[in-house]
């Protein structure tokens, strides 16, 4: 699925997210957020959204990864839920990219993938959110249980090698959680995934919004809790393939970057 969206739509974490591909200085902030993670976008980074006036279409990562090819690995369309018809489809994301090591010419061990989930605002945690409940069909009823499946590999394939005892809930935090098992599924299948979770400070426009980097890192660390030890931050967590071998990395990493003054939109 890939999800375009109108001008009139374009606010908030949506929009700051356009903004950072407008020019150079938003681009280096994006690459100054990954700084830490031995990685940055790569010489052809196949942004998408790609940016104001060329493409500003949010993808699913079964999309991307079917568009962009190796050396990163493709994820069956089917993979997240049988029948993808209506709302049952996997997450669509704020931006994805492929990386590279910082340092160029480095042999590229494992490709690597960045994963956005942005926010603007608190309230677009909405942690108490559950997966939502099957319709009355056997179709339906048949995607539930398929999603739950790849939140339990994703538990396994984080627990086997860094002694954790995650548990992800699917009657809460049900975005958190799949896009965790998201990044697992692309590391399981050797990448260096980059799950970030990307704070927007300063827009005004909404009364609940990050004050600054403080504020961000409180926030986030509340909605975490219970989900992810913060321990687990910044760090990457090898993960396992099916085997039981260990194929990639996640790393979660919550860096906030000011909302770009020319580009905050007003209420009204």
């Amino acid at each position: 699925m890939k999800r375009t969206l109108a001008e009139r739509y374009e606010r908030g974490s949506r929009t700051h997210v356009l903004d950072l591909l407008e020019d150079a200085r938003g681009r280096n902030s994006l690459t100054s957020a990954l700084r830490g993670t031995g990685l940055r976008p790569a010489a052809e980074p196949h942004f998408r959204p790609a940016g104001r006036g060329r493409d500003v279409t949010e993808y699913e990562l079964e999309d991307y990864l079917g568009e962009v090819g190796p050396p990163l690995p493709a994820l069956e369309p089917t993979w997240w839920v049988r029948h993808r018809e209506g709302a049952a489809r996997g997450p669509v994301w704020d931006l994805l990219a492929v990386l590279e090591p910082v340092g160029g010419g480095a042999p590229v061990a494992r490709p690597g993938l960045l994963l956005v989930d942005a926010k603007a605002h608190a309230s677009e945690f909405r942690p108490e959110k559950g997966m939502s409940e099957p319709e009355d069909s056997d179709r339906s009823r048949e995607n539930a249980r398929r999603i739950r499946k790849p939140i339990k590999e994703a538990e396994r394939r984080l627990n086997v090698l860094n002694r954790l005892m995650v548990r992800f809930p699917t009657e809460r935090h049900y975005h958190l959680v799949s896009r965790l098992a998201y990044a697992c599924e692309a590391a399981s299948r050797g990448c260096a995934a980059v799950l970030m979770l990307l704070g927007f400070t300063g827009d005004t426009t909404f009364p609940d919004h990050f004050r600054g980097g403080p504020h961000w890192q409180r926030e986030v660390g509340a909605y975490l809790h219970g989900v992810l030890p913060l321990w687990t931050l910044d760090r990457p967590l090898p993960v396992v393939d099916g085997e039981g071998r260990e194929r990639g990395t996640v790393r979660v990493v919550a860096p906030s970057i000011p909302a770009a003054p020319g580009y905050v939109r007003t209420r009204g």
